[in-house]
């Protein structure tokens, strides 16, 4: 999909439009089963990826840190 490499940084395609430029490409009517495993699972791993990849601002970086804090004094207290 030419749409999505066409977007600029921090843009994104809202959920409704990426559904229709789905259903208007043809190239997505007749998937094997494989090709769909193979799309989700690129996917999967694309999501994975950003959970533990390096942040884009220092911004991102300074709010993982706090919930890393938040998340450790939760656990730690009795």
């Amino acid at each position: 999909m030419s749409v999505l490499k066409d977007l600029g940084i921090g843009e994104r395609v809202k959920l409704k439009e990426l559904r229709q430029l789905i259903k208007d490409d043809p190239a997505y009517h007749n998937l094997t089963a494989e090709e769909e495993d193979k799309m989700k699972q690129e996917v999967l791993e694309h999501r994975e990826q950003k959970k533990v990849g390096a942040r884009p601002t220092n911004k991102s970086v300074a709010q993982d840190y706090r919930a890393q804090l938040v998340q450790m004094n939760k656990e730690a207290r009795f």
